[in-house]
């Protein structure tokens, strides 16, 4: 229902005129800028995703432990979550956006905060109030914001579903920050906790690569080599 009325809404705009290429576009809805301005947006934010994805898999990568394993886990289960809350809740997207699946929340938002609460929450926990931490942490905090902020300006979400999105990912960012370090981390440390060990890697692996098999079918979809490919 929500994908039929999105396409009639974006094929009506498009047939009275409403979508045109002028100097202050507002091509696919969102804040009024420039062309130029709304292509170099258009790149950072279709950046995030892989940056977020690469630097979760360096730093698995790189200190591939517990705590790392711990966190990554929780990021697939903060992007679950927000799968089951767009369904749930079926709230369209801005009028004219050029996405037609449900909105409410962002996913993209949803995601952010959960790396950008808990990575600043870690730094904090391991470093203290350091002022080289403090920084770190306000710079992963206003990079977050900024990100969340380019959902709403180039028209893929409203600021609600924006909001909503923060809010969900931080709830699941210090519920699951709390719970590594009160429960399960020290668990795991115990002289009994080798199968559980065994137990976090072994999953966190394997939904690890299941949710990457699901980004890249989603991924190619979206590509008309693949489609034409398809066909």
């Amino acid at each position: 229902m929500i994908l039929r009325k999105r396409q009639r809404v974006i094929a009506n705009a498009a047939d009275s005129g409403a979508v045109e290429m002028e100097s202050t576009s507002d091509v696919g809805g969102g804040m009024p800028m420039s062309e130029r301005t709304r292509q170099v947006l258009s790149i950072v934010n279709e950046s995030t995703k892989w940056a977020v994805s690469a630097a979760a898999a360096g730093f698995l990568l790189w200190k591939h432990n517990e705590r790392a394993a711990w966190c990554i886990l929780g990021s697939i289960f903060n992007s679950v979550t927000g799968k089951i809350l767009k369904r749930l809740i079926n709230q369209s997207r801005p009028p004219l956006s050029r996405k037609v699946d449900p909105g409410m929340p962002s996913s993209h938002a949803l995601s952010l905060a959960y790396f950008g609460t808990y990575s600043s929450l870690t730094i904090l926990l391991w470093q203290g109030l350091k002022p080289s931490a403090v920084i770190a942490a306000i710079c992963a905090q206003a990079l977050t914001a900024f990100f969340a902020w380019l959902r709403i300006a180039l028209g893929y979400h409203t600021p609600a579903q924006v909001l909503v999105g923060c809010a969900v990912g931080n709830v699941v960012a210090i519920s699951w920050l709390a719970i590594g370090e009160r429960k399960v981390l020290p668990a795991i440390a115990s002289p009994d906790g080798a199968l559980l060990r065994v137990a976090l890697f072994l999953s966190t692996t394997l939904l690890v690569v299941a949710f990457v098999a699901y980004a890249l079918r989603k991924w190619t979809q979206d590509l008309p080599f693949f489609d034409r490919w398809r066909r």
